[in-house]
């Protein structure tokens, strides 16, 4: 996927970005003397779910940089969250002037560009940012990666399988909304179940296909339950998407959140690599998120 304009791809790119603030040390781990013990995936995913969070506005200041086709570009960014409802961004280059913005709400995606010689405005269903990463997902799964909580957890119907690595513990299943399956797949995985030489290879290929083709894998870390990374795996293409949460703030029990971290999204030979680090966080007051098209602005019916 070639990097045709820099700010538009910041913007998908930022939706898929978790905040962070000042540094902070991530909590002690477990030395090597203490033994980790082995517990359910359910134990695990529930004793994370305490650590999130809670909230019902949001505000942060971002700064960091994208790494894509050897190019390299730095950006500053300022979001609001309202729970459930929005994520709305500004976002400038190292110089500070905004030169796009952009609101995405629960069926939604509005973006603004500002930058000279390319003004306009773009209105889509946010049915659009999974056309570009080729993953199902809602505004709420987008507010969840912001925070460092993990996505598309299915704990009533979902299958799971929880190991010890080292001070952390690892749960993999399967993602809760699988990736769509439009006409072109289908005929490539009949084609391929014909093809297929052996009863044992025809067997695999139907398991993709009913059990889901997205493996998600987290490492949670075993002393205080925080993500330290997710990671989702397309079995049929081995695309996959990492996202690692490096350093938590934990200073203060009542505003635990990543304070940096990246996202590298691997597609055949392409790499994208995404890091950040967040200046600021506020959760003590109500945002209002603007954003309107002048009337002079050209609306764009793809980007």
């Amino acid at each position: 996927m070639p990097l045709k304009n820099h700010w538009t791809y910041c913007f998908v790119y930022l939706m898929l970005v978790s905040v962070g603030c000042k540094i902070y040390p991530r909590v002690q781990p477990i030395t090597p003397n203490e033994t980790l013990r082995p517990r359910s995936a359910l134990y695990i995913l529930k004793q994370n779910e305490k650590t999130w969070l809670q909230y019902h506005h949001l505000g942060m200041k971002v700064e960091g940089e994208v790494i894509a086709a050897e190019e390299e570009t730095s950006f500053k960014a300022n979001i609001r969250i309202s729970k459930d409802s929005a994520v709305w961004l500004s976002l400038s280059p190292a110089l500070g002037i905004e030169v796009a913005r952009a609101l995405i709400t629960e069926d939604s995606l509005r973006l603004l560009s500002k930058i000279p010689d390319n003004k306009f405005g773009y209105i889509s269903s946010i049915t659009e940012i999974e056309n570009w990463i080729h993953f199902d997902i809602d505004l709420a799964d987008l507010q969840s990666i912001l925070l460092g909580q993990p996505i598309g957890v299915d704990k009533v119907g979902g299958k799971f399988k929880s190991s010890v690595q080292n001070s952390t513990y690892v749960v993999n299943t399967r993602y809760k909304r699988r990736l769509k399956k439009n006409i072109n797949f289908i005929n490539q995985l009949g084609d391929s179940l014909q093809k297929a030489e052996t009863e044992r290879e025809k067997r695999k290929l139907q398991r993709i296909d009913e059990e889901g083709l997205i493996i998600s894998q987290f490492w949670i870390d075993g002393k205080s339950f925080l993500l330290n990374k997710m990671q989702f795996t397309d079995l049929m293409t081995q695309k996959t998407i990492t996202i690692e949460y490096e350093n938590w703030n934990n200073e203060n029990p009542t505003l635990t959140f990543p304070t940096q971290g990246s996202i590298i999204v691997r597609d055949g030979s392409e790499e994208y690599i995404f890091q950040w680090e967040t200046n600021r966080m506020v959760n003590d007051r109500l945002f209002d998120f603007p954003f309107e098209i002048p009337e002079e602005y050209e609306i764009k019916k793809k980007l």
